[in-house]
C-alpha cells in the first residue's frame, strides 16, 4: 500500500475528505518520527511498538579522504503486536468483518 492508497482508505473510513485525511496522516507519521527523534518509544496497543535502537559503532573509509570514520547510528525498529501478528497469520486475507486491529473502530 503506498500513502497515497493509506490516505484514501482513510478518508473513505472516516468521512473525511482526502485533504483532512492526508494532514491526519502526515501529522501521525510527524509525531512517530519525533518522538523517535527523542528517544521515545510509540506505543500503539494490539498494532506494535515503534522504538530506535543504537546501533554498534562502525569504522569506514571515507573515498575523498585519507582519515577512517567512525559513526554510531540509531535506527528505527517496529515490533509487531499480537492483535497485528494475528490479524496478518489469519487464513483468508479478504476477510472484511474485523480489520484486526482490536481498537475501535470509526463507522461513517
Amino acid at each position: 500500500m503506498k500513502k497515497s492508497e493509506l490516505i484514501t482508505a482513510v478518508a473513505e473510513e472516516a468521512g473525511l475528505t482526502r485533504v483532512a485525511a492526508a494532514k491526519a496522516v502526515d501529522s501521525v507519521l510527524a509525531r512517530i518520527t519525533d518522538a523517535l527523534r527523542k528517544g521515545e518509544d510509540v506505543r500503539l496497543p494490539g498494532f506494535g511498538v515503534f522504538t530506535a535502537e543504537r546501533q554498534p559503532q562502525r569504522e569506514g573509509n571515507s573515498a575523498s579522504q585519507t582519515k577512517r570514520l567512525t559513526s554510531m547510528t540509531r535506527s528505527p525498529i517496529f515490533r509487531a503486536g499480537k492483535v497485528l501478528r494475528s490479524a496478518i497469520d489469519s487464513d483468508d486475507p479478504d476477510e472484511d468483518d474485523d480489520d484486526g486491529y482490536g481498537g475501535p473502530r470509526i463507522k461513517g
